[in-house]
């Protein structure tokens, strides 16, 4: 969903509340996401180009989301 400037004063402030709350945990994870030790980390990992099968679906959901549900990295990576 579009939302414009003039489409704000529409929504009632609850809901805006809720919206603005959400982006801000959004950004949050965005700026977490991007630590250089972490990018570091993943950068030198994929240089050894020694990576099992399955290890960037790991890696990306990782990345994403800080964390996987157990028994997933398995399921990944066969």
């Amino acid at each position: 969903m579009l939302i414009t400037t003039s489409k704000i004063t529409e929504f009632p402030p609850a809901e805006f509340l809720h919206l603005a709350e959400n982006l801000d945990r959004f950004m949050h994870r965005i700026d977490e996401a991007y630590d250089p030790a972490k990018l570091s980390k993943v950068q030198e990992v994929i240089a050894m180009k020694n990576l099992p099968k399955g290890s960037f679906e790991l890696l990306r959901q990782a990345w994403i989301t800080g964390e996987f549900k157990r028994g997933q990295a398995a399921a990944m990576t066969g």
